[in-house]
């Protein structure tokens, strides 16, 4: 197997420092920022939420953004193209919904076969097939109601510890009235939550600065019904859509990657995640959309902006223990809270998405299946909510659905 230093010294990968200019690096601390400020805190306050111990979300969060900086880096190098592979929000934000029944091990097995499945799905040249499955208003319903579920949750944990929360609410409003942008009223959201939390004489003294996560090869246990209700919903949600909307932003700006290669790396990606205790991966739309709009620069320079960005991200999933030390300190109100404001818009554009279009029947039927805190037949509701709407859609969608489904 050629190495890339392999690579870059044969000439296969060329750095062409060439490429770089100001405009590739500010699309790269765009990106890092959003990283920082929106994928960290939703991130981790899901690890919080879901009750595992210290150890496993250390090797989760070292596991995720080690593979998104070192992946996003060969895929950028490699293509030429503003192109990454990022830890899945939408996935982990499904799974703290899903899960509740699940063991550790079972999540981590149905994340496995998901890897598995989609380096099947690509060799097999199916790809593109996938999205066809599922509506994607169906898919986007989903996502919608598992946001919707999270956001009920953290309100109330909000109301409870108003101490913590009310500043932080207080300081993302007043920076919007600033007419500030939501990334900076955001930090200035986090600003104002760490005053009041210093001020309430938390410390931080307990936390290890200089020692590395241990990394160990996570307990797998393959269950039949959560590969079911935990991988079906996740393996459409990452190369259903995410790969999908990822190389369709991509072929907007003029770029062409081949779908079967993205769903490749994702599910390579997403099989090493999984065997170290983390979850799926796909093409990062969110930081493709921020490296390769029309502001970035030449398009040859581009690629620069995901390859700066992610150095910075493998530095951040060698400080896990410090990082994960720090944040378990927090008040829990303090993660919920800053990712619940992080993740506002794309519940906002979530449900646009969900009844903008001849299939919004199916997706607001998904979004409500979604939302009941129950399990049927061992299965999890975001996984019967993909069903029931892709049903309902069929029935009452356009008639392009029912010939795709039925042949007429």
């Amino acid at each position: 197997m050629t190495t890339i230093a392999q690579a870059i010294s044969t000439g296969a990968i060329r750095l062409r420092f060439g490429g770089l200019n100001r405009d590739a690096a500010q699309a790269a601390m765009m990106v890092l920022t959003g990283y920082l400020f929106i994928g960290l805190p939703v991130q981790v306050g899901a690890l919080a939420e879901m009750g595992i111990t210290t150890e496993e979300s250390n090797s989760w969060f070292f596991i995720t953004w080690m593979a998104t900086g070192v992946f996003s880096i060969v895929i950028a190098l490699v293509t030429r193209q503003p192109a990454s592979i990022n830890l899945s929000l939408p996935v982990m934000i499904f799974l703290l919904g899903a899960i509740q029944g699940f063991t550790l091990p079972q999540i981590i097995g149905a994340n496995l076969v998901v890897g598995l499945v989609s380096v099947t799905i690509s060799v097999l040249r199916l790809t593109q097939y996938l999205s066809k499955i599922v509506p994607t208003q169906v898919a986007l319903g989903v996502i919608t109601g598992n946001l919707l579920s999270m956001m009920v949750k953290t309100t109330n944990i909000g109301i409870s510890d108003a101490f913590v929360s009310g500043p932080i609410v207080g300081g993302y409003l007043l920076a919007r009235l600033l007419r500030q942008g939501h990334l900076v009223s955001l930090i200035t959201a986090m600003g104002a939550g760490v005053v009041v939390i210093l001020a309430s004489g938390t410390t931080f003294e307990n936390v290890d600065a200089v020692a590395l996560p241990a990394l160990k090869l996570a307990v797998i246990e393959f269950d039949l019904a959560a590969i079911i209700s935990l991988g079906i919903p996740i393996l459409i949600l990452t190369v259903g859509i995410g790969d999908v909307q990822a190389l369709a932003i991509l072929k907007s700006e003029g770029y062409r990657l081949n779908s079967n290669l993205a769903a490749m790396y994702g599910g390579i990606t997403t099989a090493i995640n999984a065997l170290f205790g983390g979850h799926a991966a796909s093409l990062g739309g969110g930081s493709i959309v921020l490296a390769s709009g029309p502001s970035a620069g030449p398009m040859k320079s581009r690629y620069w902006a995901m390859l700066l960005s992610s150095l910075p991200v493998v530095v951040v999933a060698l400080l896990t223990v410090p990082v994960i030390g720090i944040v378990l300190q927090l008040p829990a109100s303090f993660t919920l809270v800053i990712g619940a404001i992080a993740i506002a818009p794309s519940l906002v554009l979530m449900m646009k998405k969900t009844v903008d279009g001849p299939m919004w029947i199916g997706g607001v039927v998904a979004v409500a299946v979604a939302t009941i805190p129950l399990q049927v037949a061992g299965l999890s509701m975001p996984f019967w909510a993909l069903l029931v709407g892709s049903v309902v859609t069929t029935i009452v969608g356009p008639r392009e659905r029912r010939r795709l489904v039925f042949g007429f």
